[in-house]
């Protein structure tokens, strides 16, 4: 019953579109802990910070590369962006657990490869399903930002917003149990027209993250599910441009505590970590 319940959420939850971009145009590969091969790209200019994008459900790498593109010239910060599994020309299927095995391959690649501080440099940012992985990655490390726009705050309160319920938002998608364990400074942004994630989610985020949220919400009136950045590009700018500057303007986070484990007090013990491994476009 469990197994069909998460395969049922599952496919309710992930739309992957036929991939949008060629396989021979994929420069960066990484492989997540479950085996899983991921595309990914990185706009890498040298700025101060670095955007982790989490995409919506319904796009891939080539639909958000354009756009992120073009962030990263207005807003003077560099952008990682990676492919779930199931995606484009990852390997694997969709699923919530895969989703967070595909965060922790791209965010242990910034640190170990590029050699990034999380609470100094790096930005979470996801939309719609992406701010899943996003507030995954909060609720576990301390960011220099977090950002969340179109947000679920469980997957039961997407269906039923008016339910709030613990013992069900547990089931899948936790995001405000997740989001009340980080640390990090976070800006939500909510379009009061949302069609497809109702406004009430973007209210509970707000709730479980208001003591790391430095500034106001954005609740952008009119804004629906999918034209944040198109027909109310100016308060989207605005806000995304305020909390960067706040970010830059205040000293960055200080670095998530290390975790003791049972056996720590062991000379020698050490847990190990999953490696990631980075490789080009493969030869055809």
């Amino acid at each position: 019953m469990g197994n069909f319940a998460s395969s049922t959420v599952n496919q309710m939850a992930f739309c992957p579109p036929p991939a949008t971009y060629r396989k021979e145009d994929v420069n960066m590969w990484l492989d997540n802990d479950k085996g899983n091969r991921l595309p990914a790209f990185h706009i890498r200019k040298g700025h101060p910070l670095t955007i982790l994008v989490s995409h919506a459900n319904a796009e891939d790498l080539g639909i958000v590369l354009g756009f992120w593109s073009y962030m990263s010239d207005a807003l003077q910060v560099d952008v990682f962006a990676y492919e779930y599994s199931g995606y484009g020309h990852s390997t694997g299927t969709p699923s919530e657990d895969n989703m967070y095995s595909d965060a922790r391959a791209a965010l242990q690649l910034l640190v170990d490869g590029f050699k990034l501080k999380p609470e100094r440099d790096i930005v979470l940012y996801g939309k719609s399903i992406g701010t899943c992985p996003t507030s995954y990655l909060a609720g576990r490390h301390r960011f220099r930002g977090v950002m969340l726009v179109s947000g679920l705050a469980s997957g039961s309160r997407v269906l039923f917003p008016t339910t709030k319920l613990y013992p069900l938002d547990i089931l899948y998608f936790n995001n405000i149990g997740r989001l009340a364990a980080s640390k990090s400074p976070h800006q939500i942004i909510h379009g009061t027209h949302d069609e497809v994630i109702p406004l009430s989610n973007g209210h509970d985020l707000h709730a479980a993250a208001s003591k790391y949220h430095p500034l106001p919400p954005a609740w952008i009136d009119g804004a629906t599910h999918n034209n944040l950045e198109t027909v109310h590009s100016v308060a989207y700018m605005r806000t995304f441009r305020a909390f960067l500057k706040h970010l830059l303007a205040t000293q960055p986070n200080s670095p998530t505590p290390k975790q003791q484990g049972w056996f720590d007090w062991i000379p020698g013990a050490k847990q190990s970590t999953p490696t990631t491994r980075v490789e080009p476009d493969p030869k055809k």
